[in-house]
C-alpha cells in the first residue's frame, strides 16, 4: 500500500503592520482665573426700643427682712431698693 503524501500546509505570511507614530498631543495651559473678593455687606444693627420701666410705689408700711449680703462677696446682686433708705443697696429684698 502506498503511503499517502502528506500535503504541505502553506504557511501564510503575516504582513507586518506598519506602526504608526502618535502625535502627541499638545496640552492646553489652563488660565487660572483669579477669584474675585466678595465684599462683605455690612449688617444694619437694630436698635432696640427701650422698655420705660415702671417705677414701683414705696410702701412706707410694707414689712420687708432685709438679707444684707456678705461683704466678701464680689459679685453685687440685683440692684433693688431696700425700704429702709432711700439709696439703692446690694440686698435682697424679701417681702412677708
Amino acid at each position: 500500500m502506498k503511503k499517502k503524501k502528506k500535503k504541505k500546509k502553506k504557511k501564510k505570511k503575516k504582513k507586518k503592520k506598519k506602526k504608526k507614530k502618535k502625535k502627541k498631543k499638545k496640552k492646553k495651559k489652563k488660565k487660572k482665573k483669579k477669584k474675585k473678593k466678595k465684599k462683605k455687606k455690612k449688617k444694619k444693627k437694630k436698635k432696640k426700643k427701650k422698655k420705660k420701666k415702671k417705677k414701683k410705689k414705696k410702701n412706707a408700711n410694707a414689712k420687708a427682712t432685709i438679707i444684707v449680703l456678705l461683704r466678701t462677696r464680689t459679685t453685687p446682686l440685683k440692684h433693688q431698693l431696700c425700704y429702709n433708705c432711700i439709696s439703692p443697696c446690694y440686698v435682697f429684698v424679701k417681702h412677708i
